[in-house]
């Protein structure tokens, strides 16, 4: 397997542990690469399933060495951590602050594979957002790492996640809001950022009704 295969399998089991936290590693790599699993290039071997089973138990370790819902780090980076924001499959998402400016830094679950090749592709793909610009996507501040985890920096953005007002959304405010996305997304594609996680959660609708997303997923 590809570093970009395992890290698309260790993602797709921190998905599903998120919803059901006794996932086992060893049975979804057996599923996962059984049939009706990825498309792969070639069948699966032995070695590809050990592969992606040390990566996710990895992984696994990543997340058991991050804080816990009420033991906030103080500090990571140059930032200083004022609370946690939410948090899922993928990371640990914190209100920071820095010189006075408050903004959301994510603390990613690296997606490691027995090279590490996983973690630095990550932080390649970080870097290449901070050279996005489009209104309805987040700024990038900053990226860097933490005890070996990467984080990413970004703008702090004011209003409400679409999935908690799609359902009072009128015809011509979801099509306007559907056309902005879908330009922003254009937007990162011309520039090789491919959005692995878009969804109504990860896009916050400012109080004027302009919709801004989120490219790390």
């Amino acid at each position: 397997m590809t570093p970009e295969e395992i890290e698309t399998g260790v993602t797709r089991f921190l998905e599903l542990r998120e919803l059901d936290s006794g996932q086992d590693p060893a049975s979804f790599v057996t599923a996962y690469l059984g049939a009706g699993g990825p498309p792969l290039p070639n069948p699966a071997t032995d070695r590809d399933r050990e592969e992606l089973r040390t990566a996710i138990e990895a992984a696994i370790e990543v997340d058991r060495l991050l804080p816990g819902p009420m033991e906030l780090p103080a500090q990571i980076g140059p930032y200083r951590v004022r609370r946690e924001l939410g948090r899922g499959g993928m990371g640990i998402v914190y209100e920071v602050e820095q010189a006075g400016e408050r903004m959301a830094l994510k603390l990613h679950h690296s997606p490691m594979s027995p090279s590490g090749r996983g973690t630095d592709r990550l932080v390649r793909e970080m870097q290449n957002l901070a050279g996005l610009d489009h209104p309805n996507i987040v700024r990038v501040v900053d990226t860097g790492a933490h005890l070996g985890a990467p984080y990413i920096v970004i703008d702090l953005i004011d209003g409400l996640p679409l999935d908690q007002m799609v359902s009072s959304l009128e015809r011509d405010s979801a099509v306007t809001l559907v056309a902005k996305l879908t330009r922003a997304v254009e937007h990162a594609h011309q520039n090789g950022v491919i959005h692995r996680d878009l969804k109504p959660s990860n896009v916050i609708v400012r109080p004027m009704g302009n919709p801004c997303c989120s490219t790390s997923g």
